[in-house]
């Protein structure tokens, strides 16, 4: 069975090994808040210690019917039962995956609109675009694109559209007018320093815009 994205629109929480010191106990946090999809990242920790990390995730996540990604990391994602990946523009290529991990879940950063119109011939479930405000999580040379872009690519998107980057709570009625399905978050999520009710908050907000 194909596994699919839960219905638009959703929170995308990235657990993040640079802000979160308990990566396992916030995801519990985060599951408690009523998410259904989690993403794994670390730029610091060894493969093994990833590793290791996405088998607790991935228990943790298959228990309460919550969708799992390993950002980066095919091999990871492959030998973790059920994990998807999530893949940058130097990462390995889309297409390579795909025939790896056949219906798990693929998603696929785009930082420009040329790259968003490459990602949309690629067998990408879904695809980031990003960042869509200034932030300091991910240092980069990514110019922000603003909602006006974000509003522009969409008009014809072919696939799910992740919004990343500088995101707040406020900023979510403009992004869903724009026609954003996800919204990943990862320093916000630490802001304010209870991961569970930034999430409560975010997941209730995003309810109010379920299609009926």
């Amino acid at each position: 069975m194909t596994v699919r994205l839960p219905p638009s629109p959703f929170l995308y929480p990235i657990l993040d090994a640079g802000f979160s010191t308990d990566i396992t106990g916030d995801a519990q946090k985060l599951i408690q808040a009523g998410v259904k999809i989690l993403q794994l990242r670390s730029k610091n920790h060894t493969k093994r210690q990833i590793y290791d990390l996405a088998v607790r995730l991935t228990d943790l996540c298959l228990e309460q019917d919550v969708l799992f990604i390993v950002n980066d990391y095919v091999d990871v994602a492959l030998v973790t039962p059920e994990a998807g990946v999530h893949l940058g523009q130097d990462d390995f290529p889309v297409r390579e995956a795909r025939a790896l991990m056949d219906r798990r879940l693929i998603g696929f950063s785009t930082h420009s609109e040329e790259q968003y119109l490459v990602a949309q011939q690629l067998p990408a479930d879904y695809i980031a675009i990003g960042p869509v405000f200034k932030t300091t999580t991910k240092p980069t040379s990514d110019p922000s694109l603003g909602i006006s872009n974000v509003s522009s690519w969409l008009r014809n998107k072919a696939r799910p559209v992740v919004a990343i980057g500088g995101i707040r709570l406020d900023h979510f009625p403009e992004l869903l007018q724009a026609g954003v399905d996800g919204i990943a978050m990862i320093s916000e999520l630490y802001r304010a320093g209870n991961i569970y009710e930034t999430a409560r908050q975010c997941v209730g907000e995003l309810r109010k815009y379920e299609k009926i």
